[in-house]
């Protein structure tokens, strides 16, 4: 038996009441040997998938409605269950206020209702929703022991085989292949077909799969299956309800096709007169229908500009979150208002601010709309310094292009609205913002890469993203690339480092693409300390990076085509003392040294092991022993010119 539970423990009022009826829910659900499954409410208010399925999917639901701003998006989920046919559910309560807690009880009759105190002598939780007229020497029932007798009577649905396995192998198909949308949305039109037998079909089965091809962007898939189940009479039930009413016009409105927005905006509209459906995601769906429509007048339609900012502030009423946050902010900003003289805009930044730290510090993040938020908020309030460390984070959680898609759209949006003056000096904040601004719509390109100018990012020895752009001259008499770095320190003075290269054709040694990052390439030259480890905006980015280096260097005499294989693989045996110990010729700051003979030729050789501890420096490490095996020219000695050969023999620690 699978026991979901949702109880905040962030919020710090009455915190330890509520972290210590969370420790009896445990309690009770390991007595039962049931499953604890913790749900977090901010990712199930957000609508991730896994933590819909677990919340939804699970036996029995233990829902703590403490903290009132949760209240209302609590009630519609626990709603969703219900609509599946989940029955399993109970309601907790902190009772600090017995007139709340009443009415509460009231509005919760259909619920298993337990309202409960923290005794902080005993640190236990008692019931206070029990009868009042026990004898005074009656020990006071506990939630802990209530919560076990519940879950000991409670009486484990069954569900049918055929709809397990569905939902067995939509889970599994999503793990297998989340990292490959194409490859999922494949699985998933095969999968479609299986929904055609009414065996299959719940409402629990419909939701899930709306979900995952709502991951995968197949947005056309979602509308028809809405379209095909409304017209059978005994399936029309599943896509009546709030939630599929908003999925279905959220996949309408990405669709787009002529007419999609305002059947969306209608069916949002319409699924809004129930007072259930008025939750922060429907709210907030019609805010981004009419912010849709107004991009579309080219910035005209001022009414739908006013719909959008009056649904986003509902939703912000109803529970402040991220979401519809940033959305109302800027859009109060693309309507005149200035950050620095409007109170709603200044409290709103307080708030996104306030709910962002509590998850952690901005580098701890990992989720990339809290940090997106961040940056978005930090770019409304022209505060550049954050917005930079804010993208350097997005960069690091390698979104999805449709993520970064809609965080751009807001700051375009922005900058259209809130435009400089001529005379505007840039501070190098600003232009290190700008990069990145560069560098993310450049990513979202979906179009043939033909610049030869790219903004890149280039990882120092001391781990630090170097801002920069690189310059691929294919034009002139002797081929160039340069490479130009935005240093914050340099402009301050504070660094000396050269911070402008340019390598011709003839001091390029090789290139090699990254084996752990597709957006990662490495260069090698010569005349310069280090080479350069180059992160680029996207995959096309670095591939036609790749070629461009390959073309430009291709037929000089000291380049090396790392992909061509031209080393001989030797079989070799170690020499022994008397001892039967490996004979040592030396020990060095990165491996030992063995005396070693080559048994193809039995010319001497020396082997050095070398510790692989950092298994993301292997890479470049390989390839500058590669690199220097094969490269032939007069003004490099050649390794072959001596009696002894060193090879390297990695030892994986």
């Amino acid at each position: 038996m699978d026991v979901a539970v949702v109880i905040d423990t962030q919020i710090t009022e009455y915190l330890e009441d509520r972290k210590c009826a969370l420790e009896e829910m445990k309690q009770a659900i390991q007595s039962v040997g049931a499953n604890f499954q913790r749900v977090q409410f901010d990712k199930l208010d957000f609508g991730e998938t896994n933590m819909l399925e677990t919340f939804y999917n699970a036996d029995v639901a233990i829902i703590d409605l403490s903290i009132l701003v949760q209240q209302r998006s609590l009630s519609y989920h626990l709603g969703v269950r219900e609509s599946f046919g989940m029955k399993g559910n109970i309601i907790v309560y902190n009772d600090v206020q017995s007139k709340q807690t009443l009415c509460l009880k009231l509005s919760c009759a259909n619920y298993q209702f337990l309202s409960y105190k923290r005794n902080e002598e005993t640190s236990t939780c008692y019931l206070t929703n029990f009868n009042k007229e026990l004898p005074a020497d009656t020990k006071m029932p506990t939630l802990l022991s209530r919560l076990k007798r519940l879950l000991q009577d409670v009486e484990i649905q069954s569900k049918a085989h055929m709809r397990e396995k569905f939902l067995a192998d939509l889970r599994s198909a999503r793990e297998t292949y989340g990292a490959n949308a194409s490859r999922l949305q494949k699985i998933l039109h095969e999968m479609r077909k299986r929904l055609d037998d009414v065996h299959v079909l719940s409402g629990e089965v419909v939701h899930s799969f709306m979900c995952s091809l709502r991951d995968v962007q197949d947005y056309d898939a979602m509308v028809r299956l809405v379209s095909d189940l409304r017209n059978i009479p005994n399936t029309r039930k599943y896509v009546e309800t709030g939630n599929m009413s908003f999925l279905y016009a959220f996949a309408l409105n990405r669709r787009n096709r002529k007419g999609d927005r305002e059947k969306a905006l209608a069916s949002s509209l319409k699924a809004l007169e129930k007072k259930e459906n008025e939750f922060p995601d429907m709210l907030c769906l019609c805010g981004r229908i009419y912010k849709d429509i107004f991009v579309e007048s080219d910035y005209e339609d001022k009414d739908s500009l006013k719909n959008a900012i009056k649904w986003y502030r509902q939703s912000f009423e109803v529970q402040p979150n991220e979401y519809a946050g940033i959305n109302l902010a800027t859009l109060l900003v693309i309507d005149g208002k200035e950050f620095s003289n409007t109170e709603e805009l200044q409290n709103i930044g307080i708030t996104l601010n306030n709910l962002i730290g509590k998850k952690g510090s901005l580098s701890s993040l990992t989720e990339y709309w809290d940090v997106a938020t961040f940056f978005e908020i930090s770019v409304l309030a022209e505060d550049y310094a954050k917005a930079i460390q804010a993208a350097e984070c997005m960069f690091k959680l390698k979104p999805p292009n449709w993520y970064l898609k809609s965080t751009i759209g807001n700051i375009l949006l922005i900058h259209r609205f809130r435009k400089k003056p001529e005379d505007h000096i840039y501070s190098v904040e600003e232009q290190i913002f700008q990069f990145w601004m560069d560098f993310f719509m450049v990513a979202t390109n979906t179009e043939e890469i033909t610049s030869v100018r790219m903004p890149i990012l280039i990882l120092e020895p001391q781990k630090i993203y170097m801002p920069s752009y690189v310059n691929i001259n294919m034009d002139a008499d002797e081929k160039s690339i340069q490479i130009i770095n935005i240093c914050l320190a340099h402009s301050k003075n504070a660094c000396k480092k050269v911070h402008d290269f340019v390598f011709t054709a003839s001091q390029i040694k090789s290139v090699s693409l990254y084996k752990r990052d597709d957006r990662c390439a490495y260069l090698y030259v010569h005349h310069n300390s280090d080479d350069f480890q180059i992160y680029f905006p996207s995959t096309e980015c670095r591939q036609k990076f790749y070629e461009l280096i390959l073309e430009m260097a291709s037929d000089q005499e000291v380049f090396v085509n790392l992909d061509v294989d031209e080393m001989r693989q030797i079989e070799y045996e170690y020499d022994y003392d008397d001892q039967n110990r490996k004979i040592i010729l030396g020990k060095g700051t990165y491996g030992t040294v063995y005396a070693a003979r080559d048994k193809q030729t039995q010319v001497r050789i020396a082997i050095k092991e070398v510790p692989e501890r950092n298994s993301q420096d292997v890479q470049p490490l390989h390839e500058e022993i590669k690199l220097h095996s094969q490269l032939r020219h007069r003004n490099i000695v050649q390794v072959n010119r001596y009696p002894i050969f060193v090879y390297f023999y990695f030892l994986i620690t």
